[in-house]
């Protein structure tokens, strides 16, 4: 009985350090130092490390994101880049996202699931800097792209009027 007890115990300890550690992300919900960043890179460069990429929402100005990886034992860090640096002319222009997955080599195989949030403004401002305020679009479409750079969700970012500052 007393054996029992023990490996219970051992059980829970693991346990507890294993949701410990997959806790370590950034690029994560509240975090307000993620910003969709726009760059001119091609794609292929800008991933690292697998995700599956299950659901895409906009709230406000932030895209927000839910997703799984592999890991588990190392902080992963993660980062939204628009590329290239422009945008799809049609009824709703479009844009490009593709999400950057760096795992920080970890080879844990843990099934970690994980919300991210990103900061969509650098979007809006690029294309008012392009347009112009008075571009006549209030509305963009978001191609939102998983790890082998198949379009997975597409999504509507209403635009917000722009920042005074």
């Amino acid at each position: 009985m007393k054996s029992t007890h023990v490996a219970t115990a051992s059980l829970v300890a693991s346990l507890i350090v294993v949701l410990a550690a997959c806790s370590r992300v950034t690029g994560s919900e509240g975090d307000s130092d993620h910003v969709v960043q726009i760059v001119n890179t091609p794609p292929a460069e800008l991933l690292l490390d697998e995700f599956t990429l299950h659901t895409a929402a906009v709230i406000g100005d932030s895209l927000e994101l839910f997703i799984q990886y592999g890991g588990g034992c190392k902080e992963h860090h993660f980062g939204m880049f628009m590329a290239p640096d422009l945008f799809i002319p049609t009824d709703l222009p479009q844009v490009m996202l593709f999400l950057r997955h760096d795992g920080n080599e970890d080879y844990c195989t843990a099934n970690v699931p994980a919300t991210l949030r990103f900061d969509l403004s650098p979007v809006a401002e690029r294309y008012r800097q392009m347009y112009g305020e008075d571009a006549g679009a209030e509305v963009l479409l978001l191609h939102v792209f998983d790890d082998e750079l198949r379009e997975v969700i597409s999504v509507e970012y209403e635009l917000t009027e722009s920042r005074s500052d």
